[in-house]
């Protein structure tokens, strides 16, 4: 067997390593949760706690008239409970109502 030979056997062993492969990706109960409360906790911190308040511009025109456009706003997830349960959520209900009221310009539906 010459050098050259030798070289690349030994090159092929040391990339390929031993030949053992990781075992099946194992998720345990633990873990599961773990990465679940993580998930969840990312998702509501992302949104605030507070209701989410969305617009969507639309034009509409119709042929040889003028366009006109028009603001939708919405306001979602607003889990509105009695007041003497939780004002919590009623608190940021309100304060969503005054950011929408508060817009420039102003939005021409509320939903």
């Amino acid at each position: 067997m010459d050098e050259n030979q030798r070289e690349r056997i030994e090159l092929h062993k040391t990339l390929q390593g031993s030949g053992e492969r990781p075992g099946a990706l194992r998720i345990t109960r633990r873990i599961f949760l773990h990465k679940s409360l993580l998930t969840g906790a990312a998702s509501v911190a992302t949104y605030g706690w507070f209701p989410l308040i969305g617009t969507l511009d639309l034009t509409l025109a119709q042929a040889g008239g003028q366009a006109t456009s028009f603001k939708f706003a919405w306001i979602s997830d607003s889990h509105l409970l009695p007041k003497d349960v939780n004002t919590r959520f009623v608190d940021k209900a309100v304060r969503a109502m005054k950011e929408v009221q508060a817009m420039k310009p102003p939005a021409d539906f509320l939903i």
